[in-house]
């Protein structure tokens, strides 16, 4: 299934010429939004922190559209100062990449912890495609982001959590990292402890798994080409995480 056109025509605002908009992307597991409420939270939020408001009728008219879906799907909505966008299509991430786990690496590129805009899902989201899509043409799933200061902050669609001298750690928000959605399902359920985390200690870590809203919790099975010893935290996660999900 290819990604829905939008079915309106959008309005050419700031959000369209500047990026000052906000999008979320929230799974569609058989016809059932997975946390909709939260992911609904943090766009208006975000809208807020731009400087306009969104209209819940509109979002509430755009998701109707979608919500008779079967399978598992991702959907985005998209709102801007003028528009509110919502399109459709398949989950990428399936069970063998699970299996297999995600390779990844330190990115080049530093994230600027002072930046208002780190802690926002905006539409300025160039930088993390690129990182991700040059991440990709190396034979990398996913490139992992340190900030000015040297501490690792989260991945190009991720955040993460590491286990480290036996104790299961992630990055601060201080750090400079937008909190995801999963982020706060797993710090919920979890004793992980939010610190910052430098590169050293991250390249001795026993396990990563990253987490985001379209594959859960993903296992990551290298970092710079150093095969990871261990996986048991993400698994135990991925089974009470497909536990709510089915019963959500």
């Amino acid at each position: 299934m290819c990604e829905d056109k939008a079915r309106t025509m959008v309005n050419i605002d700031e959000g369209f010429l500047y990026g000052l908009g906000a999008f979320e992307t929230v799974a569609l597991e058989n016809g059932r939004f997975v946390m909709l409420d939260r992911h609904l939270e943090r766009l208006i939020k975000t809208c807020g922190f731009l400087g306009f408001t969104v209209s819940d009728d509109a979002i509430a008219t755009e998701l109707d559209a979608l919500a008779h879906r079967s399978g598992r799907l991702a959907c985005r909505i998209t709102a801007t100062p003028d528009n509110v966008v919502a399109s459709c299509r398949e989950n990428p991430y399936v069970q063998p990449i699970w299996q297999r786990g995600f390779d990844c690496r330190i990115s080049s590129v530093r994230r600027n912890e002072t930046s208002p805009l780190v802690a926002h899902k905006t539409l300025n989201y160039a930088e993390n495609l690129l990182e991700k899509r040059a991440a990709r043409k190396d034979g990398f799933d996913e490139p992992l982001f340190l900030n000015m200061r040297g501490f690792a902050t989260e991945g190009a669609t991720s955040n993460f959590f590491a286990v480290i001298d036996g104790r299961l750690v992630t990055p601060d928000e201080g750090c400079g990292l937008l909190p995801g959605i999963m982020r706060g399902w797993v710090l919920e359920r979890t004793r992980a402890q939010r610190r910052p985390i430098d590169a050293g200690e991250l390249a001795r870590a026993e396990e990563i798994f990253l987490t985001n809203s379209l594959f859960g919790i993903m296992p990551v099975r290298s970092l710079e080409g150093r095969v990871l010893p261990s996986r048991a935290h993400a698994e135990k996660l991925r089974a009470r995480y497909l536990d709510f999900i089915g019963s959500a």
